[in-house]
């Protein structure tokens, strides 16, 4: 749950990054250093990921000094969760960009929609043809 539950949201950070980059770069021509890496992304600018990573370490951080501090166990979603939130919303407001990032539905979930809606047309086609021949 500690690791789980921030892991997906920071991964969701992750992808709004690398999909508004890619959504303002150029990609008629060939990469411009294409021996420095093989990763598609290694230039891609990713300040949400960023963010949200140092609040999560800081988050931990602060959650073991508590439990250093009182000697009893503490929930750590109690402390990641309202630091992944802050600094997700503190870096759109920053740049400006709290509606975009509150409205993100990713690329794949697109798609998954799409697949999904096509597959049920094409199970209600199927429907009326079997119920035509009876």
């Amino acid at each position: 749950g500690d690791i789980l539950a921030p892991g997906v949201f920071i991964g969701m950070l992750r992808q709004f990054d690398v999909e508004r980059w890619c959504a303002g770069r150029d990609t008629s021509g060939p990469p411009a250093r294409p021996t420095e890496s093989l990763d598609p992304y290694a230039g891609a600018e990713t300040p949400y990921f960023f963010a949200a990573m140092a609040a999560y370490v800081a988050s931990l951080s602060v959650t073991f000094g508590v439990v250093f501090v009182t000697g009893k166990g503490q929930p750590a979603l109690f402390y990641i969760v309202p630091a992944l939130l802050a600094a997700s919303l503190g870096t759109a407001a920053f740049r400006g960009e709290i509606e975009e990032l509150v409205a993100f539905k990713g690329a794949r979930a697109g798609a998954a929609k799409e697949a999904r809606q096509a597959w049920k047309d094409a199970r209600a086609e199927q429907k009326r043809k079997d119920d035509a021949e009876k």
